[in-house]
């Protein structure tokens, strides 16, 4: 019957439906939160994810849509930005010539943590210092966020005076703390001591350690730790 259908995937959650006699040779998505077995191409715990790589990221064109239903202005043009990391950014362009960051957050079935919700309510709070982002709408069903667009660029060499922005902008927020009281829990992997921060990295080598990838083990052995070990002393 599957094969009938003509199809280019298909998607199961049992690894023995890929494993019957006379499956056909198409795209074999596991769609499961374990990875057992050998006869699936593809194995996804989540629909954004089968998306993400059966149909690719989200074309600029669908984002605009999507922010427009909670952007305040009438949205002229939505543009990703390249080199982010867990979230994807977009640059916004609205017709009175406003521009925006719209972010997308990562999935909440795989990373169940309200990264949005702490987000906007932290520029809420930080505001007055005029350092971060203004929080300008949100929505989140969609998990998307518009922020105030601040012009700026990334700097090709770490200056002095780029560590002394940044420890005076810690200083800043260590006074903000202390003088309010808020319900903010600390960040998953908060580094408030050397000792936290320490044991963040070790957690992490122990990590790419457990990676079944010669050419990573490699790279772990020769490099990676070598220089870990001149840093702790």
């Amino acid at each position: 019957q599957i094969s009938r259908l003509n199809l280019d995937v298909f998607i199961d959650d049992l690894e023995e439906v890929f494993a019957e006699e006379g499956f056909p040779p198409i795209n074999k998505v596991l769609f499961n939160v374990e990875m057992k077995g050998q006869h699936h191409d593809l194995h996804c715990n989540s629909w954004s994810e089968i998306g993400q790589q059966i149909l690719g990221p989200m074309p600029d064109a669908e984002c605009k849509v999507l922010a427009q239903t909670f952007c305040p202005e009438q949205i002229a043009s939505v543009t990703q930005l390249r080199g982010r990391g867990n979230s994807r950014i977009y640059r916004v362009l609205t017709n009175s010539g406003t521009a925006y960051a719209l972010k997308s957050y990562p999935d909440l079935f795989i990373d169940p943590r309200l990264r949005l919700r702490n987000e906007v309510k932290a520029c809420g709070l930080l505001e007055h210092l005029q350092l971060t982002p203004r929080s300008v709408a949100h929505d989140e069903e969609l998990n998307l966020a518009l922020f105030e667009w601040i012009d700026g660029e990334v700097p090709s060499v770490i200056e002095k005076t780029h560590i002394n922005q940044a420890l005076a902008f810690s200083e800043k927020l260590k006074k903000f703390y202390e003088s309010c009281h808020n319900d903010f829990s600390e960040a998953s992997e908060a580094g408030l001591s050397a000792v936290q921060l320490f044991s963040q990295v070790e957690e992490r080598i122990r990590k790419l350690e457990s990676v079944n990838n010669l050419e990573l083990q490699n790279f772990v052995e020769t490099s990676i730790k070598p220089l870990w070990e001149e840093i702790r002393e």
